[in-house]
């Protein structure tokens, strides 16, 4: 890789990361505003919905940008595995 390659990698990972971050950040501040909403407002806790249906996502959103170190690593260890028992097969 390149210099230039291997900088525009760089600010690609550290933009996503600062994207979960964000999306992080909305997600405690949104769902603690619609908690005390639930809780001053409504006997039933309505709140647990979103709550999972956005934690899901957040979940989601944080395992591929975290994520994706691992699993490339160990994409590159299967196809180190393959090349070597191709080898030896022939």
């Amino acid at each position: 890789m390149t210099e230039q390659n291997i900088e525009q990698l760089a600010r690609r990972r550290a933009g996503a990361k600062l994207g979960f971050y964000i999306h992080a950040l909305t997600f405690v501040l949104v769902m603690s505003g619609l908690a005390a909403l639930n809780y001053l407002t409504s006997p039933k806790p309505w709140s647990l919905a979103p709550l999972l249906g956005w934690g899901f996502g957040l979940t989601i959103h944080g395992f591929t940008v975290f994520g994706r170190d691992r699993l490339s690593g160990f994409k590159e260890r299967l196809v180190q595995a393959e090349l070597e028992k191709l080898k030896k097969s022939n």
